[in-house]
């Protein structure tokens, strides 16, 4: 996804994560593709269909303002009675999208998968070769439990030494 053009995964992610709490969505499965990301979630329960976000429409979802911090008022609701380990952490997912796109860019990541756990959340992803002859660096894979979300808010997430 990085290409100058295009959003930062840092505007990217909090944008993707700005949607899910407008909309009381749950349980992210969220996987980069050549030209964007594709969501998987549930609401109130229930599998949702697949949730594209084109490149197009995240530039478009970037420029818009903010509308509040957090998740809407009847998605806030008692967060600790959630299926969602995200909302029963941090209460929604703009805050912790946003840190984790910010890690990316940080990585230089590409190809990037996040995957919402029972109590914790799996995040994948390709560093950028540094080597171009050497071709595709191998992936990497990190899990974030409750102290290493938190540890993420405050910009301390995982480094590639």
């Amino acid at each position: 996804m990085q290409r100058s053009t295009q959003p930062s995964y840092q505007q990217g992610l909090s944008a993707i994560g700005r949607y899910l709490d407008q909309y009381g969505f749950e349980d992210l499965l969220l996987c980069e593709l050549d030209d964007g990301f594709v969501g998987r979630v549930t609401q109130g329960g229930k599998l949702v269909e697949a949730i594209p976000f084109p490149l197009a429409d995240l530039q478009t979802m970037v420029r818009q303002p903010g509308n509040g911090a957090g998740p809407p008022a009847q998605a806030r609701g008692n967060t600790q009675d959630s299926g969602s380990f995200i909302r029963r952490t941090i209460g929604g997912y703009h805050e912790f999208l946003g840190a984790l796109g910010a890690q990316c860019d940080l990585l230089q990541a590409t190809a990037i998968l996040v995957v919402e756990l029972a109590d914790e959340v799996l995040f994948t992803f390709r560093p950028a070769a540094t080597n171009p002859s050497v071709g595709e660096s191998p992936s990497r894979e990190f899990l974030y439990d409750d102290a290493g979300v938190r540890q993420l808010l405050l910009g301390n997430g995982p480094t590639l030494g």
